[in-house]
């Protein structure tokens, strides 16, 4: 379904996270566009806990290939890959989330982002424990979100709101960059 007059542009995202859509909601708000979102699960192809920035990356790529195949008609096509990375050899590990989103019609926009950093007891705990960190924080915290940020945090800082500030930050670029 295309926008016309009296519909809000349509969001399809590569996700059915009620978090993700929220922060896509949120951050295309920010810029002055209310939209709708809908989106479908699809593979990554890579770990459910990518631990890399690169692996983040190819899953995001993977994701957005697998979206725009199902052949759904939208205004924008987002897909939202989190992740861990090390952005250097002194650092620890940080999350991290790449951001595609691509219009009808126009080039794709690729955002990176490194947010937070996660305590070494709760890297460790990782992977070999627990799918992904989401499942960390509603496994072993009760969490309703798959959210670790608040438990390292002191709630301070959520997943939501970081994902919102890197599609923020990928949605005013496109701006910039589409033809006016």
């Amino acid at each position: 379904m295309r926008m016309s007059e009296q519909q809000k542009p349509l969001v399809y995202m590569s996700t059915e996270s009620e978090l993700k859509h929220a922060a896509v909601t949120s951050a295309m708000e920010r810029v002055g566009i209310s939209v709708d979102v809908n989106g479908t699960k699809v593979a990554s192809g890579v770990d459910e806990q990518p631990m890399t920035m690169d692996e983040t990356y190819q899953g995001a790529m993977n994701r957005h290939r697998a979206l725009r195949a199902l052949g759904n008609t939208a205004d924008y096509y987002v897909t939202i890959e989190s992740g861990m990375a090390q952005p250097h050899h002194t650092a620890g590990t940080y999350g991290c989330n790449v951001i595609i989103i691509e219009p009808t019609g126009g080039e794709p926009q690729v955002g990176f982002a490194i947010d937070v950093e996660f305590p070494q007891a709760v890297v460790d705990m990782g992977p070999s424990q627990y799918s992904d960190y989401g499942t960390w924080a509603k496994q072993g915290h009760g969490a309703t979100e798959k959210d670790p940020y608040p438990y390292f945090t002191d709630g301070h800082v959520t997943r939501r709101k970081t994902i919102e500030d890197a599609v923020f930050n990928t949605v005013i670029r496109l701006m910039n960059t589409q033809p006016k």
